[in-house]
């Protein structure tokens, strides 16, 4: 990370940090270390994805989210063995949040930028040398508006497709105290 100046504001007499400054700058670097600072169309090496960034990383949901293994039949009868099941491993899919708000007109803007990484040219995942990094948003990032219902008797969910189909963003409202 390279050092930059510090800034300071002049107000009368009195010098100042410029702490919108400072703070753009820690932002800057935490997104350049949570999603990488590559730029659209370059090439990761030396590591896989999954390695290099451990924040933020969504699997596409597998086909096997909800199979079940049984263990191997035995056909001794005399064999006592416990039966088990076992759950296949799925690595992250989704992430949530969940805010209170109260008002009556409630808006919730929701911006969101997603990149993926490819092999470059065609490999066994293990000879992968390198992965292309490609946005899968416009200008960096796109926005979706929610808006609270007028009337909210227990809960309403909301669904919008995003990111070419290849996500989806899932609001419910729900009525909670006095928010």
């Amino acid at each position: 990370m390279s050092v930059l100046p510090r800034r300071v504001l002049y107000v009368g007499s009195k010098t100042l940090l410029d702490y919108q400054y400072q703070r753009k700058k820690l932002v800057n670097w935490l997104r350049s270390q949570l999603t990488g600072d590559l730029g659209e169309g370059e090439i990761l090496t030396g590591s896989s994805p999954p390695d290099r960034y451990f924040t933020g990383i969504l699997f596409p949901l597998s086909q096997y989210e909800d199979a079940e293994e049984d263990a191997p039949d035995n056909d001794d009868p005399d064999s006592a063995q416990s039966i088990r099941s076992t759950r296949r491993y799925q690595p992250p899919c989704s992430a949530g949040m969940s805010f209170f708000l109260t008002g009556n007109k409630i808006t919730l803007r929701v911006y969101y930028s997603a990149w993926s990484f490819a092999p470059e040219g065609k490999s066994h995942y293990r000879n992968i040398k390198g992965w292309v990094k490609s946005c899968l948003t416009e200008d960096g990032g796109e926005e979706v508006v929610f808006k609270k219902p007028d009337t909210l008797a227990t809960t309403h969910s909301e669904t919008r497709e995003v990111l070419n189909n290849r996500g989806k963003i899932n609001i419910l409202w729900r009525l909670h105290g006095k928010g």
